[in-house]
């Protein structure tokens, strides 16, 4: 995780910057390639009870992009309830990443927390500066995510083997409802509204290829 992050965090914020659509494009491809994985594992008659289970977590993850962005935390100023949200914060990441369709970086966006983390690692972190506040800051956001990771990653095992079928309707709810919320919020970080998108077609067939690359690669 720390690999990834590392490598793929200039290059993530420079395209998201500069090339928006097409690069959320190109995750929306990965996340519909990947969508046959999981509905190859609903079988049988669909029931009530599971398009309930889908819609509900579908609505849910459409309508985080509509919530109010929080005013960005200074990391820098927090005293000790400031490290235990952090832990909390840490506990969210977790759950973004045990459930499919959530997204952490939007969540963390909405809560004021996204920047300053960024800014945190690559203005301080990287150039040396407050070295043993940002290890105190990322330390309480690990201990968060790794326990966050052991409960949630628990309740997820105990409901696909209990509840099989609504969970994987309930995790096709979350992945589908975050395609356009990952849209949307892109949009609005990016100071868009539908009447100043851009008019460039290449723009949009660049952001299609790559939307069916993301596909191909991901279904394959």
């Amino acid at each position: 995780a720390v690999m990834g992050i590392a490598s793929l965090l200039f290059p993530l914020k420079w395209a998201l910057a500069e090339f928006p659509f097409p690069t959320i494009a190109l995750f929306i491809g990965l996340t519909l390639g990947s969508l046959p994985a999981i509905t190859d594992k609903v079988k049988g008659r669909i029931k009530p009870s599971n398009v309930i289970a889908c819609i509900l977590p579908l609505v849910v993850a459409v309508g985080i992009a509509f919530l109010p962005v929080g005013k960005d935390v200074n990391l820098f100023e927090i005293n000790f309830s400031g490290y235990l949200i952090l832990v909390l914060i840490g506990v969210v990441c977790a759950a973004a990443t045990v459930i499919p369709g959530i997204s952490g970086s939007m969540l963390l966006l909405i809560f004021g927390y996204y920047n300053p983390l960024i800014s945190m690692i690559t203005d301080h972190l990287l150039h040396g500066k407050d070295i043993l506040q940002c290890f105190l800051i990322l330390g309480s956001c690990a201990i968060g995510v790794g326990v966050g990771f052991i409960v949630i990653s628990t309740a997820m095992k105990y409901l696909l083997q209990k509840y099989p079928s609504g969970t994987y309707f309930a995790i096709i709810g979350f992945i589908v409802g975050s395609m356009p919320s990952a849209f949307i919020s892109v949009m609005d970080e990016a100071g868009y509204t539908l009447s100043t998108l851009p008019t460039s077609p290449i723009y949009w067939i660049v952001s299609a290829l790559l939307l069916i690359a993301g596909f191909i690669g991901a279904y394959s």
